[in-house]
């Protein structure tokens, strides 16, 4: 006597979306069936058969160069014939960083953005990170910042992931500068009446922000030669 072959005696792990593998990896395919009597298998690429690929399971290699594949595996025995659904392995490419982000120094309040270009095999997912950490929401190859602050301040990185392979770019910094101001300003119009004649007076002036700072005195709107002290 025989037992019908039908779906609820046939599992596959099979997967249903694309699977993406680099050149030269594998993946097992596989399949359960029951019926009476013991069925026989046959994988297939591309709807053809695979010679010697008449096992429950197969091991499909990505191969050398970019490109899509469809496998299934038709099971048969006295009672029937079943095909399972095909699955499509991809040989893909790995995910590079081609073009990195660069560093950026930006007065605070400014906008400034970073980018990256992705390399490989698409479609490419991106998530971008600062010291290490994941920033929400930043899953796209720009990141932008509207107006920059110092506690923004840090290492910009970003993670690609393609179909088969996640890469992580090198880190680019951000700094945040803060605009400079006189905090001690030079003292007000001098005049002869003031200061006796011949005799030296001290001018100085200091200033806040992000340094280093260079100076350049000046008399009557002229540069003074060598008077590049604060």
């Amino acid at each position: 006597t025989g037992a019908t072959l039908s779906v609820l005696g046939f599992t596959t792990d099979l997967p249903t979306a694309p699977v993406g593998l680099l050149a030269g990896t594998s993946k097992v395919l596989s399949v359960v069936a029951t019926g009476t009597p013991a069925p026989t298998y046959q994988w297939r690429k591309n709807g053809a058969p695979i010679a010697g690929a008449i096992g429950p399971s197969y091991v499909a290699l990505a191969g050398t160069v970019e490109g899509a594949s469809t496998y299934d595996v038709v099971i048969t025995n006295a009672v029937g014939t079943a095909t399972s659904a095909a699955t499509t392995i991809t040989t893909c490419l790995p995910a590079a960083v081609t073009t990195p982000p660069v560093a950026r120094n930006v007065v605070a309040g400014q906008p400034t953005s970073f980018s990256v270009t992705a390399g490989g095999t698409g479609p490419f997912t991106y998530q971008r990170m600062r010291n290490g950490v994941a920033i929400a929401g930043a899953t796209s190859a720009t990141y932008d910042l509207a107006a920059a602050s110092a506690a923004q301040a840090g290492l910009y990185s970003v993670k690609v992931t393609g179909p088969a392979n996640t890469v992580t770019s090198a880190g680019a910094a951000l700094s945040v500068l803060s605009p400079f101001v006189f905090t001690t300003q030079p003292l007000g119009a001098l005049t002869t009446t003031s200061i006796a004649t011949g005799l030296p007076k001290v001018l100085s002036v200091a200033v806040s922000g992000t340094g280093p700072f260079t100076y350049q005195w000046r008399k009557d709107g002229v540069a003074i030669a060598g008077a590049t002290l604060a």
